[in-house]
């Protein structure tokens, strides 16, 4: 029985770290690493918006 405890907890784990952890820190963005200053805006946020200039 124990056996069986601790193996559906890991595998509870498991699925919610797979499955379940980088949608919810998608969803929540920044403030997800809430001891990085999530209240400011940081100046690269708005890099990946810019277009790709090709070199001449």
């Amino acid at each position: 029985m124990g056996f069986a405890i601790a193996f559906g907890i890991l595998v509870a784990a498991f699925a919610m770290a797979t499955f379940c952890t980088p949608p919810i820190t998608a969803l929540i963005g920044h403030a997800a690493w809430w001891p990085g200053h999530a209240d400011e805006a940081r100046e690269d946020d708005d890099i990946a918006l810019e277009p790709v200039r090709e070199p001449v």
